[in-house]
């Protein structure tokens, strides 16, 4: 009987915006649009619309020299707890899902 790898549910152009946003925060500098698209292979439209909506929502910002990520405190917080979260629980990518937090205030 073949074995079968288990099914992963992933969504591709949101790994695509994290591997472009994680590219982004490694980098102790601006990075052009042409550049992330030649470090990451995601095509250029793509790269575009994600750097835009990046931008749109806080993320990301541009300058003269391209677009350098911009770690919010939220953020940075979440980012945080997720890999406090996958060191705990013995995370691998593959063998566990992150839960959503409860509500306990007025804003979720």
């Amino acid at each position: 009987m073949a074995k079968t790898s288990p099914r992963l549910y992933l969504i591709p152009v949101l790994s695509k915006a994290l591997d472009i946003f994680e590219l982004l925060q490694s980098q102790n500098q601006s990075m052009t649009l042409d550049a992330i698209h030649r470090r990451t292979r995601i095509s250029k439209t793509t790269v575009y619309r994600v750097l835009k909506t990046f931008m749109h929502r806080g993320y990301v910002s541009q300058g003269q020299d391209g677009f350098a990520a911009e770690v919010s405190a939220w953020a940075a917080t979440l980012l945080g707890k997720v890999s406090e979260y996958a060191v705990t629980s013995g995370f691998s990518g593959t063998d566990a899902a992150l839960e959503r937090p409860r509500c306990t205030g007025a804003i979720c």
